[in-house]
């Protein structure tokens, strides 16, 4: 008998995304490696987002399980000896912050005022 998602019923032929799924799975719960989180650019910095997304300063971005806001910014490919000012959700974070799924980071280049 030939069980889904395997080609011929041989386990040794299950294609690697269905092994992968498998390892992944845990009761009927599934473990994600990676989450998205929503990357928003100012000033400067949008010139660091893809071409498509430079008119609206924002991206969604698909890190790693444990990413931090450094690994964001070095993933975009900002400097990491640039400095910067970060936010997630709306809040101060600092550059090892762990994200979740789901979290806005807000990446600001260094700001200026004056009189």
């Amino acid at each position: 008998m030939e069980r889904s998602g395997e080609a011929g019923g041989h386990p040794s032929r299950r294609s690697l995304a269905d092994r992968r799924g498998a390892a992944l799975r845990r009761g009927r719960r599934r473990v994600r490696r990676s989450l998205i989180v929503e990357v928003r650019l100012f000033a400067t910095f949008t010139s660091y987002l893809p071409p498509r997304d430079r008119a609206t300063g924002a991206t969604a971005l698909d890190v790693p399980a444990g990413a931090t806001v450094d690994d964001v910014a070095v993933r975009l490919g900002i400097p990491e000896a640039m400095a910067r000012v970060a936010l997630v959700n709306g809040e101060d974070a600092g550059p090892k912050r762990h994200l979740s799924a789901g979290d806005v980071v807000t990446l600001f280049p260094p700001l200026m005022g004056g009189v």
